[in-house]
């Protein structure tokens, strides 16, 4: 009975370091309403928990100011009319053993480009490297 115990508690504690436990800071914004947010927010975690390996730290809101000087970017990257923009930054750690372009167990921060058009779904145009 006391090696099963043992045996779940670090069967815990490992799934504990391994899970999909993140930060988001959401940050204080005058564009988007939180549901705006959240809803960028998945759109980036549905791609980024497609990487095997990798383990998300922290997602944060990168401001206004950002989003309102990136919307022409985005315009050129979408090759649509967006109205508006997002950024998101996100803090992760790479596969242990690397793997693809990664580097082994390496710590990254990167920033997502999203953009909508008419108040509709957000569409994830570029990630990576600031």
């Amino acid at each position: 009975m006391r090696k099963r115990l043992i045996g779940l508690l670090l069967a815990a504690v490992l799934l504990s370091g391994c899970g999909g436990k993140y930060s988001v800071d959401y940050g204080e914004t005058a564009l988007y309403s939180r549901e705006e947010m959240v809803s960028a927010v998945q759109v980036i975690t549905e791609t980024f928990f497609t990487w095997e390996g990798c383990r998300l730290y922290e997602v944060t809101f990168a401001g206004d100011t950002l989003c309102r000087e990136e919307l022409e970017y985005c315009r050129e990257l979408g090759d649509k009319a967006y109205d508006s923009c997002i950024v998101f930054r996100t803090r992760f750690r790479s596969p242990i053993r690397g793997g693809g372009a990664w580097n082994p167990n390496t710590v990254y921060d990167w920033s997502w480009y999203l953009a909508k058009e008419n108040g509709g779904n957000w569409e994830l145009l570029t990630w990576g490297a600031p």
